[in-house]
């Protein structure tokens, strides 16, 4: 089965399912056009995963180094190798996992541009300019799998 993210700000506002417009990761698309992940199991810790998107196989959810957009990135050899993050949740929230360990980044939305769909792993301390939202992972039946 292929998995979906359905996103919700702290609040309890809905703020739709997550897509993906080229290779970056946006908030605020129907369940209809949300995008389809495989989760792939994670060495390191049993309860994170990568994930894996069904319409291109062998790209991943992952946080950008130099502006933490989440983008669909691709490893040089496997993800396991790579530098790609696995996400596991963490009270309702997608926190990113490097080499086994919580980076404290979790999936976010933009609190400096309230019109941007882009979404982003930051801080959990926050930095004023982004919030991380909660997420839920759905099961869809998915015609790509």
């Amino acid at each position: 089965m292929a998995k979906i993210l359905k996103l919700t700000a702290h609040d309890g506002s809905d703020i739709g399912y997550m897509g993906l417009k080229g290779d970056k990761f946006i908030r605020g698309v129907d369940k209809s056009d949300a995008v389809e992940f495989k989760m792939v199991s994670y060495d390191k810790d049993n309860d994170a995963h990568y994930f894996e998107l069904v319409s291109k196989p062998k790209y991943y959810l992952d946080i950008k180094a130099t502006n933490s957009v989440l983008f669909a990135d691709k490893p040089f050899i496997s993800v396991s190798t790579s530098t790609i993050v696995a996400w596991k949740e963490i009270d309702g929230e997608l926190h990113a996992v490097l080499r086994g360990v919580d980076t404290l980044k979790a999936v976010s939305t933009s609190a400096a541009d309230p019109d941007s769909k882009l979404m982003y792993g930051n801080w959990l301390l926050g930095d004023g300019k982004n919030t991380s939202c909660k997420v839920s992972v759905e099961e869809v039946s998915s015609a790509l799998a």
